[in-house]
């Protein structure tokens, strides 16, 4: 946000808008906006109770798959291996415990 404000300042609005990314910046502010008030409305389940409780369950599973992933990339990334930091001391390693590589 910082970036933006001093882009706009230094060169004006009508520069920031066109050639920079204030542009972006508001759309993302009006659908973050809009997509708090439709929370806080509890749009559409306030009109259609339960009927949208599995898409809910649905998008929880798919953003803890994604980030599964995530973890997956940045431990190739690693050499094979990528330990908690609370786990480091004196752990066993996944073999040891018994859980399968993937």
């Amino acid at each position: 946000m910082v970036p933006t404000m001093h882009f706009t300042i230094a060169e004006g609005f009508v520069k920031a808008t066109t050639v920079g990314q204030m542009g972006w910046f508001f759309l993302m502010a009006v659908m973050y906006i809009t997509g708090a008030g439709l929370y806080a409305a509890r749009i559409p389940e306030r009109f259609f109770p339960g009927k949208f409780d599995i898409w809910v369950s649905v998008g929880t599973r798919r953003g803890a798959g994604l980030r599964v992933g995530d973890l997956e990339e940045e431990e190739e990334e690693a050499g094979g291996v990528l330990v908690c930091p609370s786990a480091r001391a004196g752990s066993q390693t996944s073999e040891q415990a018994g859980l399968a590589q993937v």
